[in-house]
């Protein structure tokens, strides 16, 4: 949501924002489900920068592609299809997109403040606070 509206405030596009901002998340959810299923332990931040070694052990391991996985994808499709379709206009207005990008930026605040919380960790009863 926080990046599709840092998008959609420097676009304008709703389809814009929309394409690469699910693009970014369906990629990487499919990256961390991958990781998942054959490594047993999520991608992690420290993943991210070693992509290119991540790559060339990809190799070593047989892919394969389930429901859950086309469900995804058809999802994404359908999604991006029905913007291009039904959203076509930019909103052209600076102050509106300014007022959205402050938006986006206190979300992002909000959020950050909420992701690094120790308490809230501690509150669902996990062991590993990171």
């Amino acid at each position: 949501l926080i990046a599709a509206l840092f998008i959609f405030s420097v676009s304008g596009s709703y389809f814009i924002s929309f394409f690469l901002s699910t693009s970014a998340a369906t990629g990487f959810c499919l990256a961390n489900y991958y990781k998942i299923c054959l490594r047993d332990d999520p991608i992690l931040f420290e993943d991210l920068l070693l992509i290119r070694e991540a790559s060339v052990m990809a190799g070593n391991y047989d892919f394969f592609v389930n429901w859950r996985i086309v469900v995804i994808l058809l999802g994404w499709f359908v999604g991006n299809v029905f913007i291009f379709l039904f959203c076509r206009e930019k909103i052209k207005s600076v102050k509106l997109r300014m007022r959205i990008l402050m938006v986006g930026f206190l979300l992002f605040i909000l959020f950050s403040f909420l992701y690094q919380s120790y308490t809230i960790y501690a509150s669902i009863g996990t062991d590993a606070l990171w």
